[in-house]
């Protein structure tokens, strides 16, 4: 390693000028940053991921989250077929932009490659592909990790793999780059693989489907495992909602998570539950089942 410059004493370091941050949905993502985006399978990660495309190309709104500055986004998707993306982007609601799918988002897939597979990006031989590839963009959104980044021989473990895609993404984060990876949780409900990356990435936003939905589109809690730079209430957890309105567009959707039990408490009694079946029912205390029904409770 180079040493720069010799350190600085904590008065120079305290009133030191930096150039301003440049937020791009606040309030988590900003350049210079790498995100987590993780969740177990149906939790409906791969929608939020397009839905962060798609508002960061839109100057638009993802529930709770808004767009500050607008900005190109390459998209890797390294799961899904074309035809399954082309049908998800045609589902997104773009009423603040019908231009934003156009030109301002880029989409990387299995199928624009012979080998029917996104280059490996574990892989150093691929480093300059993918330099290259993301060069005119602010924002890259890996969509996922387990797909995007694969083993190079047998002996090969996730630890030594996050360790070469992290020493790529890190000096093209202190360039400015902002990055949002899209990872699986395991039936623990933890992250696949080792803790290693919690100390490589800036945020790490968790989703947790909601349970037993009987209606269209899907339902998630979203709550912030790490957030370097965010306070509470930036940081709080909330419900994240993805379902057609009565013309049959699909729209985002948020709210509390306090709000959004009060609701299912008023629709399990007026569905005829009692007090004590709701709680029961929701693994919740029966006492703050009755002060929800009596316009008690807090978010």
């Amino acid at each position: 390693m180079t040493l720069t410059r010799p350190g600085r004493t904590f008065g120079e370091l305290a009133t030191e000028e930096f150039a301003p941050v440049k937020q791009y949905l606040a309030p988590w993502l900003e350049d210079e940053t790498i995100t987590l985006l993780v969740g177990p399978k149906g939790s409906g990660k791969s929608w939020v991921a397009m839905g962060v495309a798609q508002a960061l190309a839109s100057g638009s709104r993802l529930g709770r989250w808004h767009t500050i500055n607008k900005t190109k986004v390459l998209y890797v998707e390294a799961e899904m077929p074309s035809r399954i993306i082309s049908a998800r982007l045609n589902q997104l609601d773009v009423s603040a932009d019908t231009q934003a799918l156009g030109g301002d988002i880029t989409v990387l897939s299995c199928d624009d490659f012979k080998e029917r597979c996104v280059p490996n990006l574990s892989d150093p031989d691929n480093h300059q592909f993918w330099a290259d590839m993301m060069f005119n963009y602010n924002v890259v959104i890996f969509d996922n990790l387990l797909n995007c980044a694969r083993r190079l021989s047998g002996k090969d473990d996730e630890e030594a793999m996050w360790k070469r895609v992290a020493g790529f993404l890190k000096p093209l984060r202190a360039k400015g780059k902002a990055f949002v990876i899209v990872h699986h949780t395991g039936k623990s409900g933890s992250q696949l693989g080792t803790s290693i990356k919690e100390n490589d990435v800036d945020n790490i936003i968790i989703l947790t489907p909601e349970q037993n939905r009987k209606t269209a589109g899907f339902g998630c809690d979203v709550r912030f495992d790490k957030a370097r730079a965010l306070e509470y209430p930036d940081n709080a957890p909330f419900y994240l909602d993805y379902s057609p309105n009565e013309a049959g567009r699909y729209l985002w959707t948020e709210s509390s998570q306090g709000e959004r039990l009060r609701r299912k408490i008023s629709e399990l009694k007026f569905k005829g539950m009692s007090e004590r079946e709701i709680a029961e029912f929701l693994g919740i205390s029966f006492v703050v089942v009755k002060q929800s029904l009596r316009g008690g409770g807090n978010d």
